[in-house]
């Protein structure tokens, strides 16, 4: 189990989140599974998540490293209706 610090940057702004998960792919399904409203329009939080599910199921489209030698950073990126959002996955504890 680790600690997983979420940065999604879509439209200018920042939604930042932890979540605890056996690996960053756990970490970026819970983090879809819990998007808030307030952030984000209905139709927004339904295509984010499909796209995530679509993605984790699939083994297509899951989080790469950000950089290398760095083995606890992660990148993904989706287009919702054009607009990218990036979504940085980082391990910030081990448990």
């Amino acid at each position: 189990m680790g600690k997983y610090t979420l940065v999604a940057s879509y439209k200018g702004g920042a939604y930042i989140s932890q979540y605890c998960t056996v690996n960053p792919f756990a970490a970026e399904r819970v983090w879809a599974n819990n998007l808030s409203a307030g952030f984000f329009s209905r139709e927004e939080l339904l295509e984010i998540q499909k796209q995530v599910y679509r993605n984790y199921c699939s083994g297509e489209g899951l989080p790469v490293p950000a950089a290398k030698p760095i083995s606890s950073v992660w990148q993904n990126h989706y287009d919702i209706f054009g607009q990218d959002l990036r979504l940085d996955i980082i391990q910030t504890a081990l448990w």
